[in-house]
């Protein structure tokens, strides 16, 4: 995948408005509007709330697709942001060996049954919205 100077620069900076002390002004200021933008978009997709009603469903699998429903309507701004925060995605899981096992086999399930519900809809064309496996 062939991203733009602007997608890779806000892909090494995405966490930084969240873990340090950098502010997005500071990144426009130094960077432009579009990285800032794209650092933006991928922290706000952070903070978007889940509507998963725990009483009833509440299952880590629902939380995904709702996640997933997030990231669709982050990319009605910028294509890049979902890209940005997939790589994020893949990278976690990439780094996985270095978390504590109790926690990896948990997030490891719940990001399977994401990817493969994701590529039963995408390959299927499913908009129903029925992606039980």
């Amino acid at each position: 995948m062939k991203l733009d100077p602007e997608a890779i620069a806000a892909a090494l900076m995405h966490d930084l408005v969240e873990d340090t002390d950098v502010t997005l002004d500071d990144i426009r200021d130094e960077f432009g509007s579009s990285i800032a933008t794209i650092v933006d978009g991928v922290s706000k997709l952070k903070n978007l709330p889940l509507k998963v009603d725990n009483s009833k469903r509440g299952k880590a699998a629902d939380k995904e697709l709702e996640y997933f429903r997030k990231m669709l309507l982050a990319m009605g701004d910028d294509v890049r942001v979902v890209i940005v925060k997939l790589a994020d995605r893949l990278h976690n899981m990439r780094t996985l060996a270095y978390m504590p096992a109790e926690n990896n086999a948990k997030r490891l399930r719940k990001r399977l049954i994401f990817l493969r519900r994701w590529q039963t809809g995408l390959v299927s064309g499913k908009s129903s919205g029925n992606w039980k496996t």
